[in-house]
């Protein structure tokens, strides 16, 4: 929820394209799918350290997420390695292992390197498979985002639109933990289709 979430795109503001294309995938989910939220940025202008859980891991609620999504502000920063390193925390103190999908519109705003976060906490052996999203990115600016999703066995999609965010997202929560590793998927556009 970081304020760039306010920009235009397709002529509506990205964070209600946002909102309406996670609302969509997360009903798509499977019933009694465990799904938490966390999200940065939506409390406070200018800090670092507004990262909340705003539903934990162990919900299976589909509204609890789709009602949270709802009540987001885009107001403050983009603080990903931080925001990772708090969920990282959630799964190592669970001892859980999980996908986390990073659904960003900007790179890293607080001095933070979250494939350093990320690769440490491989390292360390924490169990979780890391897919990032990149919504309207521009070239250049996705080289810590590749470098996190690789170090988290995962993988780096670039949503330019509404209809992109909500392929992507489709193919993101079909590529989980619980998939053995050596899974390829290929995804390409070709005169917007």
């Amino acid at each position: 929820a970081s304020g760039s979430m306010w920009g235009q795109m397709d002529g509506k503001a990205k964070v209600e394209i946002a909102t309406s294309v996670l609302s969509t995938s997360v009903n798509n989910l499977p019933e009694n799918q465990s799904i938490g939220l966390v999200a940065y940025g939506h409390r406070k202008k200018g800090d670092c350290k507004d990262v909340e859980t705003l539903v934990t891991m162990d919900n299976n609620s589909k509204d609890k997420v789709t009602s949270a999504l709802k009540n987001i502000k885009p107001l403050g920063k983009t603080p990903l390695a931080y925001s990772a390193s708090l969920v990282i925390d959630q799964l190592r103190k669970s001892k859980e292992r999980a996908t986390i999908i990073l659904i960003t519109d900007g790179i890293e705003s607080c001095d933070g390197e979250i494939c350093d976060v990320v690769q440490s906490a491989k390292t360390e052996g924490i169990n979780l498979k890391l897919h990032i999203v990149g919504f309207g990115l521009k070239e250049g600016e996705t080289k810590q985002l590749k470098c996190a999703a690789k170090a988290g066995d995962g993988q780096y999609y670039d949503a330019a639109n509404a209809s992109g965010l909500g392929d992507v997202l489709n193919e993101v929560t079909q590529q989980t933990i619980d998939k053995p590793k050596g899974n390829v998927t290929v995804y390409a556009v070709k005169n917007g289709e």
